[in-house]
């Protein structure tokens, strides 16, 4: 029963374990509640927009959980390696969430101008094309977060052979 107590108040007397545990819980939080999120427009067979905050802050806590669970002497090492990833990131993040939305009239009290409606049904239905292709996620997924993943992998590869060369030159 000793063994118990004592485990149990190293466990719980040690901050920097109970931080990384913390930690752990919201990073898994935050992915079930996008993951349910995300599931239920898919249910529904809904296109609602994924909150962007909740994204944001599952990829912060997420680096965050990282940077922790590295040694302590490599922390800088990985946060170094890692900022152009994270600025590529967060360019693709900015572009999602400032995406250009259609503003829709309100009401159809401006009978006067259906003709004009009808006239640009077609060309609002090519605009609305093109800015989904451009600010769509599949497409910012190809252009911003395929690349920021290998710059983080490169970034943190090359960084290690500077700091230590020595299992890279045999």
């Amino acid at each position: 029963m000793d063994y118990v107590r004592n485990s149990l108040e190293m466990l719980f007397n040690n901050i920097e374990y109970l931080m990384r545990v913390a930690l752990v819980v919201l990073v898994i939080t935050l992915a079930v509640v996008l993951a349910v999120k995300v599931m239920m427009n898919v249910r529904k067979r809904t296109r609602r927009a994924i909150p962007a905050n909740l994204v944001l802050a599952l990829v912060i806590f997420a680096f965050v959980l990282a940077v922790e669970l590295t040694q302590g002497d490599r922390r800088w090492h990985l946060i170094v390696a890692f900022l152009p990833s994270i600025l590529v990131g967060y360019q693709a993040f900015f572009l999602w969430s400032s995406q250009p939305k259609e503003v829709k009239r309100e009401g159809d009290q401006d009978r006067e101008k259906e003709w004009e409606s009808s006239l640009l049904k077609e060309s609002r239905k090519i605009a609305l094309s093109v800015v989904s292709g451009h600010f769509g996620v599949r497409t910012l997924l190809i252009r911003y977060v395929f690349p920021a993943v290998l710059l983080g992998i490169a970034g943190v590869v090359i960084l290690q052979v500077l700091v230590d060369p020595g299992p890279f030159s045999r």
